[in-house]
């Protein structure tokens, strides 16, 4: 202590006191939390279907919409596919194999709806209509391009099929196709986990599609197939309903709590086979 009451360090002492602070910033370190971990999305999935435009005022390409379609959002002839996708996002990119259940309705009130799967595209002949097929591009507003990644299988044929959808199923040969950043996700698997039966009033089908996912983002498309009634028979075919027979749902899949979502197109949106729009 200097004569007027005051401290003074001297040169060692400042040393012993900068040590100790040194040592009490390092303990701080040690015992306590770097930081707050950084949050991460959970995976999450939504359903779309392409929205073709009226039959005198077309979407080319088709819009994908979240919600349900009618005459004035779509135009279709029995034997045409609407086209689905489902749109996957925060994914693991370890090549975790990720599994995603669907169903739609092949029976409504008595009626076939959708017989069976397609590719994405299935929108010909279209000359009725007076107006080109609209394109259908999956990967509209997604981030990602053709060209960067894809991967297809094929769809199993489905039980109880007549003749004639028998013959429709071969010549149109579908896959599932998906869609990532480039990074190798890979489709591995096509099921079918239940199949609903044909002579039921009201009966729906699931299928279940598995890939290695390796991209954050993934995009799976498919179409189904608008039943005909020259292969159903007259009266057993959607297209003479009122309603919303023809539906697609995103049921389940094995990444936790999904949540189903239901997309419906109505049967006045769909032209007998032979319309000629003048």
């Amino acid at each position: 202590m200097m004569p007027n009451g005051t401290w003074s360090l001297t040169a060692t002492n400042r040393r012993v006191i900068n040590v100790i602070v040194a040592l009490l910033m390092l303990f701080a370190l040690v015992v306590s939390p770097v930081g707050t971990p950084p949050a991460y999305a959970a995976p999450a999935a939504n359903l779309d279907q392409c929205a073709n435009g009226s039959a005198t005022a077309p979407n080319n390409p088709c819009e994908w919409v979240n919600g349900n379609l009618g005459p004035s959002k779509s135009h279709y002839i029995e034997g045409y596919s609407v086209a689905y996708r489902a749109v996957l996002t925060d994914l693991p990119t370890d090549g975790s194999a990720v599994s995603v259940t669907f169903g739609y309705d092949i029976k409504h009130s008595g009626v076939t709806a959708i017989d069976f799967l397609t590719g994405y595209s299935n929108l010909e002949p279209h000359a009725g209509f007076g107006h080109s097929a609209e394109s259908v591009q999956p990967l509209a507003g997604v981030g990602i391009t053709d060209a960067d990644g894809v991967s297809e299988i094929a769809i199993a044929q489905p039980s109880g099929l007549v003749a004639g959808a028998v013959t429709e199923f071969n010549a149109l040969n579908g896959k599932i196709s998906l869609f990532d950043d480039g990074s190798g996700s890979t489709l591995t698997g096509f099921s079918y986990p239940s199949q609903g039966s044909f002579a039921a009033a009201n009966s729906e089908t699931t299928f279940q599609v598995t890939f290695d996912s390796h991209s954050e983002t993934v995009v799976v498309a498919w179409g189904g197939h608008i039943a005909t009634a020259a292969s159903w028979g007259d009266g057993n075919s959607a297209g003479g309903l009122s309603g919303s027979p023809y539906h697609m749902r995103l049921k389940d899949w094995n990444l936790g709590n999904l949540g189903q979502q239901d997309r419906s197109l109505k049967a006045d949106a769909i032209f007998p086979t032979g319309t000629i729009i003048v």
